[in-house]
């Protein structure tokens, strides 16, 4: 039990540190403060189109999916008796909803962004190879 536990205040601590990560690349500001501007430039490498350059893509995936991939790896089952514990339970079913609402919703909102970069860039005919890359692509 108590490593389920620990396996399972883990997997909320990465969701909660992962979506924070997100968030401040993506938080959805009509002109963000010059703080949040320059570490979103140091961090991500922000395009003027507000999305990530290529490495700050790489970073927002697989740097979350390595400490999952970590947390699986080590804690798998003790986790999934977790997930499968607290799915029998209304509190627990409500946060493992809620969970999957932050996650889907912030999926649908970033894909919306990136939907809406991709066609400004079209509209402007820079092509959506800027949107990925400071660098042209030739």
């Amino acid at each position: 039990m108590r490593d389920e536990r620990f396996a399972f205040g883990a997997f909320l601590s990465w969701f909660a540190i992962t979506a924070s990560w997100w968030a401040l690349a993506f938080a959805p500001l009509p002109v963000p403060p010059e703080w949040l501007a320059t570490t979103r430039a140091v961090c991500f490498g922000t395009l003027p189109s507000g999305l990530p350059d290529s490495w700050g893509w790489i970073l927002l995936l697989l740097a979350p999916a390595s400490m999952l991939a970590f947390l699986v790896a080590v804690w798998g089952r003790a986790l999934g008796r977790a997930l499968a514990a607290a799915s029998r339970r209304p509190v627990g079913r409500t946060l493992l909803v809620a969970l999957a609402v932050l996650l889907f919703g912030g999926l649908a909102d970033v894909g919306g962004r990136v939907a809406a970069a991709v066609r400004t860039a079209a509209a402007a005919g820079s092509g959506a190879g800027r949107l990925l890359s400071t660098r042209a692509i030739s």
